[in-house]
């Protein structure tokens, strides 16, 4: 709309973009609503959903603990000794590592070795010392020391062995652990220790830094002191969940006393490998891990985003109870990564994932796919100047573009911006796993566009009530409405348009008015007047002005329409159709019956608001107007109701059914103007009307070759058919007039007007 085009509007409109921008910065970056970062998150699982599930690296499976194992092998725990059995049959199947997301805290069956010490005790108080029953005892000893026999058979695996263990909460160790408890622990988990941690300061001259910015950790929960001795590989099996309880990351490490240690997955990698991880942090967080030649992206606060395959079961599963009972080939096993772990409900290792309820170890599992695979999520370089510039873009093209758009253009500029960065975000997202910022440019999108569309509102509504309640009573309702759009209309002045113009009055009025009193009088005029205008308004014509019994018309403006003349013979054709009704009607209430004469031109004209500052009037004016108004008085000469001049015919004669009348010369004009008079729509011609029109127009030749008989003849033969042919009466007379006093030879075939 012009009137939002406005420079008012449009500085208001990018204020208010400027300012929902720096308030969407500064609560993106100070995190003042913690739920929109929760929507973000959510924002992240719609995208995973969207993706779908994705195919998973073959050199990954799992070896479960499952109801049906437990049903089959006991309840959980298992002995050491059915865990040594579990581990020597992978390895023996061929997989390359296994990954213990279970924990061996405490000592397996101690009562055994109890006893066979108690037995060994009493026996050497009896002086019961003999070699071989001393060497029984030791044996049976060693054989039930089922903590010794998973330790071994860790240590002579084919397969690589990570342990895994988790840091407690507590910050602190209790205090009857004591200081050996605690060494023992820390000395327990140095094969999770990433090997190369570097600090690289921020300030060269300051190599320490000044603080960690890595959140300390509570005190580890090793595995016994046996077992741990028994790999060179651990991790921990650390994952939190956020606010809303689904899993989406795992820490890449957790800083206890100094040191920094790496969880099961990465270390599982790391045991496939060969390669030990590598660390870089800065005062500002963590930079780099890598294992190898694989860098594996980290945040900053040290997570690791996991990429989900898809819903729980995206890995083979294997039953360990199938595993113990040789009933999963070996060729399944070969060459895997197989993380072993609890799936049974019961032991409560479900975690919550933006696709489904899942496992820990599947979860484990993951990241090692991922790692395996490359296959990351990852917030790209600058995430945070990114997530600000995407602010702050959303938000000023709403405020620069929505004030040169209507509402249903701004709709769609928003809606197309909304969907374009989603589909963007989510093609990044499916291709590349990059995760971009979706609820602050999005939120700051729509509130920019909600608020400067309710400004615009309120200042349009402002604008047109002061309109509608200013001009209403007295312009037309579509010129109204047309100076709702536009209000610079407002402004004195006019455009040149190209339009019909329509003039038409009441044949004999002074004399009807004469015989009706002034009630009466003003009730029929006012019927005559509101249906003949009501006609106009269906034909897209507006009513300039009523001058007593006259109608003025424009057709063309302020709708411009390139059928303007078009709409003006139909609406005189439906004018004179709905007046001959009216006339049935008045002659049963023995009113006076009423007959219009129409004219009509098409041409270029000023139309505009024409007047003074302080009283205007929308009107039309210039040479077209001039003629329409001289033709006015023409339809009288010739007996004619409907009257429109050559341009307008023109613009009309493939719709409209006309016959020319005449050339004539209206007062004021000093080149011909030819007449036409408007008849039907074409589709409602018949016969009778066709051969009329054939005679009239060729009786009309005859008339400009001067052949005067001949064309008295055609007229009268038109007469024949219709004595009340006014055209063919005025022209016979002519012709009769022309045969005693013919025209000069300079005739120009035209009749000059005497007046107008």
């Amino acid at each position: 709309m012009a009137f939002l085009n406005q420079p008012r509007i449009r500085t208001s409109s990018l204020s208010i973009s400027i300012l929902l921008v720096l308030s969407g910065v500064l609560f993106y970056y100070y995190r003042l609503f913690p739920f929109l970062d929760l929507i973000e998150l959510k924002s992240i699982d719609i995208r995973f959903l969207s993706r779908g599930e994705k195919a998973p690296e073959p050199r990954v499976a799992l070896a479960v603990i499952d109801e049906k194992s437990l049903e089959a092998e006991g309840k959980w725990p298992w002995p050491r000794i059915k865990m040594a059995a579990l581990i020597r049959k992978l390895s023996d199947g061929g997989a390359s590592v296994i990954a213990l997301d279970v924990g061996f805290f405490e000592p397996d069956r101690p009562d055994a070795g109890e006893v066979v010490d108690e037995i060994k005790e009493t026996a050497r108080t009896l002086s019961i010392q003999h070699a071989d029953f001393i060497r029984f005892l030791d044996e049976i000893k060693k054989q039930r020391d089922y903590d010794r026999i998973l330790a071994d058979t860790i240590h002579n695996s084919g397969a690589k062995v990570v342990l895994g263990y988790y840091f407690n909460q507590d910050i602190r160790m209790p205090a009857e652990s004591g200081e050996t408890t605690a060494k023992n622990h820390t000395r327990n988990i140095k094969g999770s220790l990433y090997i190369a941690d570097r600090y690289i300061p921020a300030d060269p001259r300051n190599p320490l830094p000044a603080a960690i910015p890595l959140t300390a950790s509570g005190y580890p929960e090793s595995n016994i002191e046996v077992i741990s001795k028994s790999t060179s590989y651990s991790g921990f099996f650390n994952a939190e969940s956020d606010i809303d309880g689904n899993l989406r990351w795992i820490p890449a490490l957790i800083e206890y006393e100094g040191k920094r240690y790496a969880p099961l997955s990465l270390m599982a990698f790391s045991a496939f490998t060969g390669a030990p991880p590598s660390l870089e942090w800065t005062d500002y967080g963590i930079q780099a891990i890598t294992i190898g030649d694989r860098e594996i992206p980290v945040s900053a606060d040290g997570k690791i985003r996991i990429n989900f395959r898809g819903k729980q079961g995206a890995f083979p599963y294997y039953s360990a109870t199938d595993i113990l009972n040789g009933q999963v080939p070996s060729d399944l096993l070969k060459g895997k990564i197989i993380v072993v772990g609890a799936t049974a409900t019961g032991l409560h290792d479900i975690r919550m994932t933006p696709f489904d309820r899942m496992p820990g170890p599947e979860i484990h599992a993951t990241l090692i796919d991922n790692i395996l695979s490359g296959n990351f999520l990852y917030y790209p370089s600058g995430y945070e100047l990114f997530s600000v510039i995407a602010i702050v873009l959303s938000g000023l093209l709403m405020g620069i573009f929505l004030p040169f758009l209507g509402g249903r253009a701004g709709l769609i500029l928003f809606l197309t911006m909304g969907a374009g960065y989603v589909f963007t975000a989510q093609a990044l997202f499916n291709g590349m796993g990059l995760i971009l910022n979706l609820v602050y440019p999005l939120l700051i999108a729509t509130l920019t566009y909600i608020a400067i569309t309710a400004y615009q509102y309120v200042a349009l509504e402002k604008k047109r009530r002061f309109i509608q309640n200013a001009f209403s009573t007295y312009l037309s309702p579509k010129v109204v409405n047309e100076l709702i759009q536009s209000p610079e209309k407002l402004n004195l002045g006019g455009e040149e348009l190209h339009i019909t113009a329509f003039f038409s009055d009441i044949q004999g009025f002074s004399t009807i008015s004469e015989s009706l009193g002034p009630k009466e009088l003003v009730l029929l005029l006012n019927e005559y007047l509101s249906e003949m205008e009501a006609i106009v308004q269906i034909h897209s014509g507006i009513v300039d002005k009523y001058e007593g019994d006259a109608i003025i018309a424009i057709f063309g403006a302020p709708y411009q329409t390139p059928l303007h003349a078009e709409n003006g013979c139909l609406a005189a054709i439906d004018m004179q159709n709905r007046l001959e009704s009216l006339r049935e009607k008045w002659k049963a209430q023995n009113r006076p019956v009423l007959k219009m004469r129409i004219v009509m031109a098409t041409g270029p004209a000023i139309v505009g608001n024409m007047g003074s500052k302080k009283k205007m009037n929308y009107t039309m004016m210039g040479d077209t107007v001039n003629t329409a108004a001289r033709l006015e008085g023409v339809n009288k000469v010739y007996g004619t109701y409907s009257m429109i001049s050559q341009t307008t015919y023109e613009a009309v004669k493939e719709r409209i059914i006309a016959r020319e009348i005449d050339s004539v010369i209206v007062v004021g004009k000093k080149r011909p103007v030819r007449i036409y008079q408007p008849l039907c729509r074409r589709e409602h011609e018949n016969e009778q009307m066709a051969e009329m029109i054939r005679l009239y127009e060729t009786g009309l030749s005859f008339y400009r070759n001067r052949e005067w008989d001949k064309a008295i003849h055609h007229f009268e033969e038109v007469l024949k058919r219709d004595p009340e042919d006014g055209p063919s009466q005025v022209m016979t007379g002519r012709c009769r007039l022309f045969q005693t006093a013919p025209p000069p030879e300079t005739w120009d075939q035209a009749f000059s007007m005497a007046s107008k």
